[in-house]
């Protein structure tokens, strides 16, 4: 139970971490460009 120096679940977690970083950033990108559209 104590095993937190090599977790099993590294690579799930890194992969998940990285999909939810890119959609977030697609949502940044997204609330900027509508923004911009609407202040012109």
């Amino acid at each position: 139970m104590g095993d937190v120096s090599s977790p099993p679940v590294s690579p799930l977690v890194g992969v998940f971490l990285g999909l939810v970083g890119g959609f977030v950033l697609l949502l940044l990108a997204g609330i900027l460009l509508t923004r911009a559209r609407s202040s012109k």
